[in-house]
């Protein structure tokens, strides 16, 4: 590419060349350059395979490409501006380029014919259902005749055409939903699903504003058209699942949008087209849509849950505390069994203490008590105390020669009969000498008991 070039006073000489780029000539100074493609320059040339050239009524030159598309050269900075397919164009190959009088550029492809506007850079693109001889035309078959006239030719003619009888479509067709489909099926009106089953559309789809669909119908489709009949193929769309889409999807020619695994709620499905100049009407059809959730997803079996959870946690709760009031109880009553078992215990070890274990009567401990309050209490009433001891003699012969278990039996013997002479409440019959005797040399000594009474 030339570097540091400045836009002449004369006009210069464009020389395409298919496979060195552009060549640039001088006539006043006999100088020519080359400007080609640079992988590293963005604004550089496209393509080095030039096929066409057009310099509009402002100087700039227009380059048609084979395989690069179309590229615009500033000749006062010798710069490109380059127009592809991103742009709008249909194609990467352009054979010929016209301006008319409004200062469009019209470019021939293989994909048809085009119209770029250089002040807005917008694009119009025609082809055969425009009235195009074919899609594919030929190189550098084009002219601008007096009137303004535009005639490309191609593979089966050419086209003629005055640029201010094509006029842009102002038409604004509506859209209107054409089918309804549950998992690829059709949907008619009237018709079931399932057998028994409730129909899902009362009348078609195109006069129904509501649907109610089961939670079970999990992939649903829709179907649309523009009411343009003009070039339908070239009517373009746009749709949106209002609660689900965050924006309108914009699919192109695409007739039909595909939903599946939607949850449970309200949606409103909405869809607009353009007019086959690309005239986007902004009134869409609308159907709206309510997807009726499972019992276990709706407000009443929550609040039954939270109920159900509410009562066990309270029934825990209440389960737990009776556990622990029954763990008191119980407690309570051990301490009380065994405090009962302790005083039972302690009353037994006091009767024990005090009474002769054989015999029944008291023991020299209950004597000594008995006989220290008895003679206190006679001190003051001055009144005597009788005191009767009895010994058995010969008991040890006894004892041993009938037995211990004979000798025992003959000691309760003679503690009844003495219990049967006490018949005062004041008299006592008590044992003595069995504690200490026995409790060292035990069946050895068997003291007699023994009585006292109050006089």
């Amino acid at each position: 590419m030339a570097e540091d070039r400045t836009r002449p006073d004369q006009p210069l000489l464009w020389i395409a060349s298919f496979g060195d780029g552009l060549i640039g000539y001088d006539p006043s100074t006999g100088e020519a350059f080359q400007l080609s493609h640079d992988p590293l320059d963005p604004h550089s040339l496209s393509n080095n395979f030039v096929i066409s050239l057009l310099v509009d009524h402002r100087g700039y030159v227009w380059v048609g490409t084979n395989g690069g598309g179309l590229c615009r050269l500033d000749p006062s900075t010798f710069t490109f501006t380059r127009y592809s397919e991103a742009n709008g164009l249909p194609s990467s190959v352009y054979y010929g380029l016209l301006e008319d009088d409004d200062g469009y550029i019209w470019l021939s492809s293989n994909r048809g014919l085009s119209r770029l506007d250089p002040r807005t850079n917008q694009i119009k693109n025609f082809d055969t259902t425009d009235g195009l001889q074919s899609y594919e035309f030929n190189g550098n078959a084009c002219f601008k005749g007096r009137q303004g006239y535009l005639y490309f030719g191609g593979i089966n003619g050419f086209n003629a055409f005055n640029p201010h009888e094509i006029k842009a479509s102002t038409y604004l067709p509506p859209v209107v939903i054409t089918n309804f489909l549950i998992s690829n099926i059709p949907v008619r009106p009237g018709h079931a699903l399932s057998p028994g089953g409730r129909p899902i559309l009362e009348r078609s789809i195109t006069e129904t504003q509501f649907l109610e669909l089961n939670w079970q119908h999990r992939v649903i489709a829709f179907e649309f058209a523009a009411l343009d009949y003009t070039s339908p193929e070239k009517n373009q769309y746009a749709y949106i699942l209002e609660g689900f889409d965050r924006d309108w999807n914009y699919v192109g020619m695409r007739r039909f949008a595909s939903y599946s695994n939607l949850p449970p709620g309200r949606y409103t499905f909405r869809v607009r087209a353009t007019n086959s100049d690309g005239l986007w009407n902004e009134a869409a059809a609308s159907l709206s849509i309510r997807i009726v959730p499972p019992f276990w997803r709706t407000w009443w079996f929550y609040g039954l849950c939270v109920l159900a959870l509410l009562g066990a946690v309270y029934g825990f709760v209440r389960y737990r505390l009776g556990q622990a009031r029954h763990r008191q109880r119980e407690l309570e009553r051990l301490v009380a069994q065994r405090t009962e078992e302790l005083r039972l215990a302690n009353e037994k070890l006091q009767l024990l203490a005090t009474t002769d274990e054989l015999t029944g009567l008291a023991n020299y401990r209950k004597l000594r008590d008995f006989l220290e309050y008895e003679w206190r209490r006679a001190r003051r009433t001055r009144k005597p105390v009788s005191l009767i001891i009895c010994d058995l003699d010969n008991f040890k012969y006894f004892n041993d020669t009938y037995g211990h278990q004979a000798g025992d039996e003959c000691l309760k013997k003679v503690a009844l009969r003495m219990v049967d002479c006490c018949q005062r409440s004041s008299d006592r019959a008590c044992r003595y000498g069995a504690m200490s005797l026995r409790s060292s040399c035990p069946r050895l000594m068997r003291p007699a008991p023994w009585s006292w009474r109050k006089e």
